[in-house]
């Protein structure tokens, strides 16, 4: 296996908080949209139950509106702060990425994971990071300015051969 690219990124608070940024920007139209749905649902059915006098039905519909209110409310912040606090973050991390022609590894000094490009979720490319998702939450993050032979414009063009229509560029 031939190596082309690496990336050595330090995980950091700021570099979280970027993600945390471009993250909100990219989805949260559509957590709100998906939020805002299931309510309707929701309340179509408390209506519909105050309709035939089903008391009992409503009384267990409106608490299931209220819990589901404060778990969306409250369930993002709980990630957010359970990530801040990870090792990773804390310890300020150093993720290794090595990119193969069919596959690239991450290496965090404890363990080394290979990865085929066919598993990644989507790909933005920011002004100064690549975020590779894994799934519609977790991301690799790669500092541009921390790849070894530096030329970013090759890396992208690389990505883009191997992500197709998973790679995205974005002007965040």
């Amino acid at each position: 296996m031939e190596l082309k690219y690496e990336n050595t990124t330090r995980y950091s608070e700021k570099i979280y908080k970027d993600f945390l940024e471009f993250h909100t920007k990219q989805y949260f139209t559509r957590y709100i949209i998906y939020t805002i749905i299931v309510l309707l649902a929701f309340i179509y059915m408390l209506f519909c139950s105050v309709e035939y006098g089903n008391w009992k039905l409503v009384l267990l519909i409106f608490s299931i509106i209220i819990g589901f209110i404060i778990y969306r409310i409250y369930s993002q912040e709980r990630i957010v702060k359970k990530e801040m606090n990870s090792p990773k973050i804390v310890e300020q991390e150093k993720f290794t990425f090595k990119f193969y022609d069919k596959i690239f590894t991450v290496n965090n000094l404890k363990q080394i994971e290979e990865i085929k490009y066919a598993k990644i979720y989507k790909t933005f490319e920011t002004k100064n990071y690549f975020y590779l998702y894994i799934n519609k939450t977790n991301a690799f993050i790669l500092e541009k300015s921390e790849f070894i032979n530096k030329d970013i414009n090759e890396f992208r063009d690389f990505l883009k051969i191997k992500l197709k229509r998973k790679y995205k560029i974005v002007n965040a």
